[in-house]
């Protein structure tokens, strides 16, 4: 992408051309609590945005990875991302398949729920060695973690 700066100064004008990086789109809060990674995603990402928190992510997954671990991915105010995103993606979940994540589940905001669903489920039909859930609330998800033997420090995070 281009972008054309113009600097006037006293009848003077400059024009500097060149290629600028794109920049970050997209939010998120990543913790660890033992063997399950809590993710909050904010907003709409673009593939830079991805981009970062795939290198975050992968950063914070080294530290427990060699032992079976959970995600919960809380994407209620999540607005999705942008088509260019969808490699990185697919890359970061080939990766977690062969880096023993074992359970995924993602607290849905009901209004778009079916179609964050959809998407997501396609998205992770590579992650063979992962059980994917969909809940409506934090409380749900932390129960059906708990229910599969995944301690968490604190229920209303």
């Amino acid at each position: 992408m281009f972008y054309t700066y113009f600097c006037v100064q006293k009848f003077k004008s400059y024009t500097v051309v060149g290629e600028a990086p794109m920049q970050e789109h997209g939010s998120y809060e990543m913790k660890r609590q033992d063997q399950l990674i809590v993710i909050t995603a904010l907003y709409a990402f673009n593939k830079e945005g991805i981009l970062k928190w795939a290198q975050d992510y992968k950063a914070l997954v080294e530290t427990i990875k060699d032992e079976p671990w959970a995600c919960l991915c809380d994407i209620t105010q999540w607005e999705l991302f942008t088509p260019d995103a969808w490699d990185v993606i697919d890359e970061v979940n080939h990766w977690c398949n062969a880096n023993n994540l074992k359970y995924l589940v993602f607290i849905c905001d009901s209004d778009i729920e079916l179609v964050q669903q959809d998407m997501l489920n396609k998205s992770h039909s590579v992650m063979t060695n992962v059980r994917v859930k969909f809940c409506d609330n934090i409380q749900e998800a932390y129960n059906w973690l708990d229910s599969l033997g995944f301690y968490h420090q604190a229920r209303n995070t």
